[in-house]
């Protein structure tokens, strides 16, 4: 009698949802969300004005929230034809504005850190608003990686040139700063990779 096998398994692959929309504030952002996309092979779009060369403010954040790409779910799904949207709700995505908030006064600050802007969408639940204060800059040197100049970044952060374990430590270091609630983003990222 031969060997007996075992049935196939009938995979279903899943779909390559959409997992995150990133709206960097400038090239910095660009550059690291770019990188930790790239090396964690997740699928991500990236909002910048002309590739974060132009920065995305705090106080101008709610005009990219109501173009017409987030006007309604079907036009949401005409921008990003691979999101997952079920009943008039956005699944297995978040939204992350990655911003300083150096540029915007107290109360402005507030009310993005708290999150009380996000009511005003139809998306809002989705909304995960990552802030650095007050700069990207300073949170990178608070957590030891040394950046002189903005282009830094460019090497530090090129596309696939980090590894996985190196977004992990990233990840553990943003945990213990104060001064920044990106680890979340990071640690979204690495969850939906089952790495963490």
């Amino acid at each position: 009698m031969g060997k007996q096998q075992t049935p196939r398994r009938n995979k279903r692959l899943e779909p390559n949802y959409l997992r995150s929309i990133v709206i960097a504030h400038g090239r910095s952002e660009y550059s690291l969300c770019d990188n930790i996309g790239s090396t964690l092979r997740l699928s991500q779009k990236i909002i910048a004005n002309d590739k974060g060369r132009s920065s995305i403010q705090v106080t101008s954040l709610d005009r990219h929230l109501r173009n017409r790409y987030f006007k309604t779910p079907r036009s949401l799904q005409g921008q990003f034809s691979n999101i997952n949207i079920e009943k008039g709700e956005i699944k297995n995505c978040q939204i992350f504005p990655i911003l300083d908030v150096d540029d915007c006064t107290e109360e402005q600050k507030r009310a993005y850190i708290n999150g009380d802007f996000k009511k005003s969408y139809w998306f809002g639940n989705t909304i995960v608003p990552i802030y650095n204060d007050p700069n990207l800059e300073e949170t990178m040197k608070k957590i030891g990686i040394k950046i002189f100049k903005k282009k830094d970044y460019f090497s530090i952060f090129e596309p696939n040139s980090s590894t996985k374990e190196d977004i992990i430590m990233l990840w553990q270091k943003l945990r213990e700063a104060k001064c920044t609630n990106l680890d979340e983003y990071v640690g979204y990222c690495l969850k939906v990779k089952g790495l963490i």
